[in-house]
């Protein structure tokens, strides 16, 4: 009886030795995910030389507000000067500061430096494309621009803002209004930084100064050279 037992265990072992004890291979699932498809937008520029300058710091112009001036014929030249590039009047390529002229924008209106400044800085004092060497002296003349036909400050404005009242082109002041003809070499000069404001507010034919206080305190720009 034990004999017969243990050869039926040895058969046993033998059995089990053939039988796979690995697990089952687990099915495997494959899922497919579609791919995403993202569309990046991009944005170009196109560079337009009438807008690629900026508008004159400290303008008295509200350039914004004042954009339907832009091709208004007698509003042209003050929005050229000080809103060129809200109405795309830029000047061309070719006009170009000579030397750096960063923080001189005070000298383009100044009676001394104004030719100057209009030969080496062109581009920063907005003299470019205007009809060669007629400019605004006064930096008032595009606020005061309404008296430019007003028999009272005609002669005074036709002297300092030409570019603005459309005085250009004529006779720039050869003949001489004023008293001791027409020279106006580098001595008449104001010896007033005010005399501009003076003479929009009448201090030029203002009968209460006498000539010779005028022409001492302001003779270029009462025409008094």
């Amino acid at each position: 009886m034990e004999k017969t037992t243990l050869i039926f265990l040895i058969i046993a072992l033998a059995l089990l030795d053939h039988v796979s004890t690995d697990a089952p291979a687990e099915e495997k699932t494959t899922t497919t995910t579609a791919p995403i498809t993202t569309t990046t937008e991009i944005t170009t520029t196109t560079y337009n030389p009438a807008y690629a300058c900026e508008n004159k710091p400290g303008s008295p112009v509200d350039c914004e507000a004042n954009k339907a001036k832009c091709t208004l014929e007698q509003w042209k030249r003050v929005m050229t000067e000080f809103c060129p590039k809200t109405c795309g009047l830029c000047a061309p390529s070719g006009c170009l500061d000579k030397t750096d002229c960063s923080g001189m924008q005070a000298l383009c209106r100044d009676f001394e430096w104004v030719q100057f400044m209009r030969d080496q800085c062109p581009a920063t004092c907005g003299f470019c494309g205007g009809a060669g060497g007629c400019t605004d002296v006064s930096s008032s003349c595009a606020r005061n621009a309404r008296f430019c036909n007003d028999p009272r400050f005609s002669d005074f404005l036709g002297k300092n803002c030409a570019r603005t009242c459309n005085r250009c082109g004529g006779s720039g002041g050869g003949g001489g209004t004023g008293p001791g003809g027409g020279g106006g070499g580098t001595s008449c000069v104001d010896s007033s930084n005010k005399c501009v404001t003076w003479g929009f507010n009448g201090f030029c034919s203002n009968t209460f100064y006498d000539e010779a206080y005028k022409r001492r305190m302001c003779a270029r720009t009462c025409s008094l050279c």
